[in-house]
Order: structure tokens, then C-alpha cells, then sequence
């Protein structure tokens, strides 16, 4: 021991090594707990965005997690039944029915979650996101360009979410309402698949058909596949260049890979997306439509008609409208002058001339058994474009009558209970044909296009009535293709 001054020192002795190596052991350790603990990297929806009302909760991890403790730790607020599915680090909650909208839905992730390797959360997460109201996605045409337009249900007027200088012939909106994938092209020339997320970024082409023409997408109720039809272009009668036997092919939006499905050597087209995965889509060469759980089971549904019509929600059944021929004796087909002017009144008569008439009724095929029902109540009306309630127990859908008494120019909005019965009319507007009808996600409303039949230059319109058919209105015009976003 040494005195200096005043000042007691101490001789120390040197820290024996193995103490330095535990000490830097457990700083080693602790700082490669801290990069490994599992955090929250991304979330979405975003505070300010605006999300659609089936819009998935996506949050994207650090680090692979122990699903069941995420689960465990997880909160979400008003309660809305989900489904989970894992992508890697990613979770996402897909809702079975529409966020409430008016108020927040408010996520939280408490401490207790933990990695696959054991570390936990060092902090819990808190966010939350504001569904938007029922919105309205149709096509327009401008002079200078061809649109997709969003527009609120309530208040503000629709805005373009795509501008194209070539025509946009036909569009989807993923069940999540998260992205569209459309047709640009043009009935005689190339069409391309197109994809926009609907959170802000550019579109971009998914897939450049090379020459040929693809149409009518469609995403299966997963997201994670597109159906559609590719067709050469060649001249058909007349020197006309058009699309000719197309054929149904699947795109994998995943890792990019097509295939083509069914017979090489049937002409097919117009795919519609079952809620269990399967396909259904029309084979032209046999008159039928294919139903396809893509494995190798098919069902071949007898269909003359060339619309594979709709899904029932339970996957079980299909509804497609059927040509019939009116016996002569019941034939008594009215007559209208069709007027090119707006301001002339379109004549209507009848005459009973003895020929033959065709028109559709709506079939309702069970697929176990191939069995199917005429929903249709009447030899004499002509049923068409029917589309399904969200919870499967109403049809609406387009009809005329063929009898003179009742006869008009274009179909009338319709519902009816599944099985056919209570069958109302919603529209009496008879110079409008209406079509392309779709239930809103609530079922509480229809969505529907209607065109004058007697005065063909005038454009197409877009109405909203509720289910019952009060307070029809109109949304726009020269607007068609109508959809909801979810």
C-alpha cells in the first residue's frame, strides 16, 4: 500500500481472464439478442390510407415467428372474424366480413410474442386504420383518354385511378379490394394484362401477350392467381381481324409462371373463379361448361347459352341463364321503332305472327350431381346477368317478358330468393336494358349499367338502388362496367 499526499492508493491486481470473457460473453450475447429479437417491420393498411372495407391486416416481421404466440398476443378491435395465413415473416388477417366503417379498427400486438427461435418482443405495437365507405369502380371514356374511375357512394365525385390512351377493355378488383388487374388493347388488335396496387404506385404491364390478345381477367378468391382468355389474331369472314379460339390460361401472380388449362383442341373461354379454388370456364367446341378443381376432376355442365353465370358462395352449385325457344302458339313478338334522336317517342305494337323465339332462363345446376332447376317462373320471360348475394340466399338479375301484354324493349332489374320464389321487380323503366349487376359487399344494395335501347347514341349509365328497390339513383354517365371495391 502506498501513501502519496493524502491519497490512499490501492494496488490493483489484473481481472482474471475468465471473468473479462463471461463479461464479454453475456455483451456479446445481449447485443445479438437485441439484432435477433423479433420486431415489426411494416403494416397495413396505413393510417392514412384509405382501405377497403375487406382490406386484409398485413404485418411483416423481422424475423420468422411462433404463429400460435403471435396469435395469442394478437388484438383487434371491433371484432370482425378473420381468417390468418403466414407467408414467410408475413401475417395476414383476411376479415369474412366487411370492417365496420365510421370509426377506427385498432391492432395491437402485446409483449409474450416470441420468434421461432424463442426470443420474445421487446416492445408491443399499437396501430390502427379507417375503413372508407362503399366505393364504385366503372369504366369511362374521356375524349382524349380511356379511364378507370373510384367513386365514393356518398359525396365526392369519382376520380380516375388510370389513364390510357388505348382502349381499357375489361378490368377485376381482388376480393381484398387491394389491387386491378385490366385489359388495354384493343377487338382487333394486341390486348395486355395490366396490374395497379391501390395503395398509391404506378401500373405496370404484368404481361405482354406478344401479338396476341388477352382478356377477360380474373383473380381467383386467394389473390395469388389470375385466369384468363389468350387468342391468336388472324382474319376471320370478310378480312376482319379478330380473336380467334381463344383459350383459358392461368397466370401464377406469384412467380409469374402461365399455363394453359383444358383441351388443347377446344376453343374455351370466359373463366370464373369458384370460392374453393376451382375454375369453371366454357368450352365452345362442347357446347358445356367445364368445371375444373384444376387436379384433374372436371364436371361438364350441358350450357348453350355461353355464359358460365355464377358461383353459389358454398361453392356447391352453379346459376347460368339457358336458351329456350318459345313454342309458336305462345309467340307474340312486339315491334318497336327504334329512333336515332333523342327527342322522338319510340312506338310500341304487337303482332302475333307464328315463329319461334329465343331466350334464357336461369339454371341452377348442382355439381355433385349434374341436376338442375329452371329458376325461371314463366315459359314467357327472358332472364339474364344474374349475380348472387354476398350471403348466397338472393339472385338479382335482368328480365323481360315476351308476351305482348308485358313486353319491353330492355330487361328490368329483378330479385329473388335462391330457389326462385318471391321474384320482385325493382326497375320499371322499360326503354333501359340493364346489366353488369353486382350486389354490394353488405347485400344491402345493387349495382347495376343501363343503356336506352330506342335511342342507341346515348350513353350508358350507372345506378345504385337498394335491395328492396327504394331511392334508385344515379352515380354516372357514359360510365359502364360497373363494380364494387371492396
Amino acid at each position: 500500500m502506498v501513501f502519496r499526499r493524502g491519497i490512499r492508493f490501492h494496488r490493483e491486481r489484473g481481472v482474471p481472464p475468465l471473468v473479462l470473457g463471461l463479461i464479454g460473453f453475456s455483451v456479446g450475447f445481449a447485443a445479438i439478442s437485441l439484432l435477433l429479437a423479433p420486431r415489426v417491420v411494416a403494416v397495413r393498411p396505413r393510417a392514412d390510407e384509405a382501405a377497403s372495407a375487406f382490406a386484409p391486416i398485413t404485418i411483416r416481421f423481422s424475423v420468422p415467428m411462433d404463429e400460435d404466440s403471435v396469435a395469442a398476443h394478437l388484438g383487434v378491435s371491433p371484432e370482425v372474424s378473420a381468417s390468418a395465413r403466414w407467408e414467410g415473416t408475413t401475417l395476414q388477417l383476411l376479415p369474412a366480413a366487411p370492417w365496420p366503417t365510421g370509426s377506427n379498427v385498432r391492432i395491437s400486438l402485446a409483449l409474450g410474442a416470441r420468434s421461432r427461435n424463442g426470443l420474445p418482443l421487446l416492445r408491443s405495437y399499437q396501430w390502427r386504420f379507417s375503413p372508407a365507405g362503399l366505393r364504385v369502380l366503372y369504366l369511362q371514356r374521356t375524349p382524349e383518354t380511356y379511364e378507370i374511375v373510384v367513386q365514393p357512394l356518398e359525396g365526392e365525385a369519382g376520380r380516375a385511378l388510370v389513364e390510357s390512351t388505348l382502349p381499357i377493355l375489361e378490368y377485376d378488383v381482388s376480393p381484398s379490394g387491394t389491387f386491378l388487374i385490366y385489359t388495354v388493347g384493343a377487338s382487333d388488335k394486341e390486348s395486355d394484362l395490366w396490374y395497379l396496387a391501390l395503395d398509391g404506385s404506378a401500373p405496370y404491364k404484368l404481361l405482354d401477350c406478344e401479338g396476341e390478345q388477352c382478356r377477360n381477367p380474373a383473380i381467383a378468391a386467394d389473390g395469388r392467381q389470375l385466369a384468363y382468355d389468350r387468342a391468336l389474331l388472324a382474319p376471320s369472314v370478310g378480312g376482319i381481324v379478330s380473336a380467334q379460339r381463344p383459350r383459358v390460361w392461368i397466370l401464377d401472380l406469384e412467380d409469374g409462371r402461365a399455363r394453359p388449362v383444358g383441351d388443347a383442341t377446344h376453343a374455351t373461354r370466359g373463366p370464373v373463379w369458384g370460392p374453393q379454388g376451382w375454375l369453371a370456364y366454357y368450352d365452345g367446341d362442347l357446347q358445356t361448361t367445364v368445371v375444373d378443381d384444376l387436379r384433374g376432376g372436371k364436371t361438364y355442365v350441358p350450357n348453350a347459352s355461353g355464359e358460365v353465370g355464377v358461383w353459389t358462395p358454398d361453392g356447391a352449385h352453379l346459376i347460368f341463364p339457358e336458351i329456350r325457344i318459345v313454342d309458336e302458339h305462345l309467340a307474340a313478338t312486339p315491334t318497336i321503332e327504334v329512333m336515332p334522336s333523342a327527342f322522338a317517342t319510340p312506338a310500341l305494337g304487337a303482332h302475333s305472327d307464328a315463329i319461334e323465339q329465343f331466350y334464357s332462363h336461369l339454371i341452377y345446376v348442382t355439381l355433385a350431381t349434374n341436376e338442375s332447376t329452371d329458376l325461371s317462373s314463366s315459359p314467357l320471360v327472358e332472364d339474364a346477368n344474374v349475380a348472387i348475394s354476398p350471403e348466397g340466399d338472393r339472385l338479382a338479375f335482368g328480365r323481360k317478358y315476351l308476351d305482348a301484354e308485358h313486353w319491353s324493349p330492355g330487361r328490368q332489374l329483378w330479385v329473388m330468393d335462391r330457389d326462385g320464389t318471391q321474384a320482385r321487380q325493382l326497375t320499371f323503366a322499360p326503354v333501359f336494358n340493364v346489366s353488369s349487376i353486382r350486389w354490394s359487399p353488405d347485400g344491402s344494395l345493387v349495382l347495376f349499367m343501363r343503356f336506352d335501347q330506342t335511342h342507341v347514341s346515348l350513353p350508358p349509365e350507372v345506378w345504385v338502388t337498394t335491395a328492396a328497390g327504394e331511392n334508385p339513383r344515379q352515380l354516372a354517365v357514359g360510365a359502364y362496367l360497373p363494380r364494387w371495391l371492396p
